[in-house]
C-alpha cells in the first residue's frame, strides 16, 4: 500500500509531493513525474488509512511541514515504517496528551496492515527519530505533546484501527478487553450502578 511507504494522510496520486524521503523506487519515479508535470490521478475508491482519533495527524505530514533535511526525512520514514506507525495516535497514550513509553524506542508495534519489510535500522536512525519526535511534537523536551498534536476521542471502531493494542477500553460497556488468540475477551468490567 503506497500510503504506508509515504506516510501521508493525503492521497498521493491526487496531491503529488516530493518523494525524496522514500526508498520505494517505483513510487518515487511516478510521483516525481507527476509532481514535475502537475499530473493528478483521481481514484474515487482509493484505499486510504483513516485516522483513528480526533485531531490525528500523519507523522510524515508533520515532519515534512517542519522542513526537516531530506536525509533525516528518509531516516524518519524508514524508522516509522520499521515501527509500523502512521498517525500520532500510534505513539500517543490513551489520554491523548503524552507519548507512549515505547514511542522513542525501536520496539515495533503490532499492526493489521501489511507493512513493507524493513530490517532493523541503524542506531542513528533511532536517534534521528527520537530527536524529531521530541523536537516537533513535545513541549519542553518531555513526553507531553503540544496542544495542537494532542489526540481526542476515538473516531474509528476498534475493528477498523490498524494498530493492535494488548488492551482496549469500551465506554459503551465500561469494560477493559484483553487481547488473546481469538480476539478480545473481557478482563475487567466497571459496575456503573455501584456507588463510591
Amino acid at each position: 500500500m503506497y500510503q504506508l511507504h509515504i506516510g501521508t494522510e493525503k492521497n498521493i496520486w491526487e496531491h503529488p509531493i516530493d518523494p525524496t524521503y522514500t526508498d520505494s523506487v517505483w513510487i518515487s519515479q511516478i510521483i516525481r513525474e507527476m509532481y514535475e508535470y502537475d499530473i493528478q490521478i483521481f481514484r474515487p475508491h482509493a484505499l486510504t488509512i483513516p485516522p483513528a482519533r480526533q485531531n490525528d495527524k500523519a507523522l510524515m505530514d508533520i515532519f515534512f511541514s517542519n522542513k526537516i533535511p531530506c536525509r533525516e526525512l528518509y531516516q524518519l520514514n524508514t524508522f516509522r515504517q520499521y515501527k509500523k506507525m502512521h498517525y500520532t495516535s500510534d505513539i500517543t497514550m490513551a489520554n491523548g496528551q503524552y507519548l507512549t513509553p515505547h514511542a522513542l524506542t525501536n520496539k515495533q508495534s503490532q499492526s493489521s496492515l501489511t507493512w513493507p519489510h524493513i530490517p532493523t535500522p541503524p542506531k542513528y536512525f533511532e536517534k534521528t527519530w527520537q530527536k524529531w519526535i521530541v523536537k516537533t511534537l513535545c513541549q519542553n523536551n518531555n513526553m507531553q505533546l503540544y496542544p495542537e498534536f494532542e489526540v481526542g476521542k476515538w473516531i474509528s471502531p476498534h475493528t477498523k484501527i490498524h494498530t493492535i493494542y494488548p488492551n482496549m477500553f469500551s465506554m459503551q460497556t465500561s469494560s477493559i478487553y484483553e487481547q488473546d488468540t481469538n480476539g478480545y475477551k473481557t478482563s475487567f468490567c466497571v459496575d456503573s450502578n455501584r456507588k463510591k
